[in-house]
């Protein structure tokens, strides 16, 4: 998962914050955008493989941004935002989100929706040919023994060392997702 790109896009920096505490816990790459455009020149230079999109932001709310990926991306966008009408909702799947999530949410069950959605994208490409897989591994043994531990560290996981840094951290993540929710319980937390 170390690899999966997250772009959280909030106006509200406390929801922007616990929800990327909670997502680099699970092992995520997360980026964050406060208003429209900044989502969008985001979605530009950092490609993200799923999005978290609210929709009354500042600039260009989140209708819009969805449009604009849409133009070029097939990208997985959840909405995750205070509106809770239907209208909204329907707008949203018309504009091609794959999920909506009301505010106050609980972010667990965000990280359940992520991983459901990566999990269908996930079985899409696999479904794709395994020549590939097999191109790169010829040509990993073509470039001799000095990328054989490479190679053994992308089959095998990462070294024992990393890990044990991984542990570390992750214990410390605990303390900081505690501290953010309390600053955001009142406005994001059921």
């Amino acid at each position: 998962m170390a690899n999966i790109k997250i772009l959280v896009v909030d106006d509200d920096e406390n929801i922007c914050e616990l929800l990327r505490l909670y997502l680099e816990k699970d092992g995520y790459d997360v980026q964050i955008a406060l208003d429209g455009e900044a989502a969008l020149e985001k979605f530009k230079h950092y490609n993200p493989d799923l999005i978290l999109l609210d929709i009354m932001m500042p600039k260009k709310d989140g209708f819009h941004v969805l449009q604009e990926i849409r133009k070029t991306s097939d990208v997985p966008v959840i909405m995750i935002t205070a509106k809770a009408e239907s209208f909204d909702k329907l707008q949203s799947f018309d504009f091609g989100t794959d999920d909506y999530i009301v505010k106050p949410f609980d972010a667990k069950e965000v990280l359940a929706r992520i991983k459901a959605i990566l999990r269908r994208n996930s079985k899409k490409s696999r479904q794709e040919p395994q020549q590939t897989k097999k191109v790169i591994e010829a040509a990993f043994l073509k470039a001799g023994p000095e990328l054989s531990h490479l190679l053994a560290s992308l089959r095998f996981g990462a070294p024992h060392e990393e890990i044990q840094n991984q542990n570390h951290q992750a214990e410390h993540d605990e303390e900081r997702i505690a501290a953010a929710s309390l600053r955001c319980r009142s406005c994001c937390l059921k």
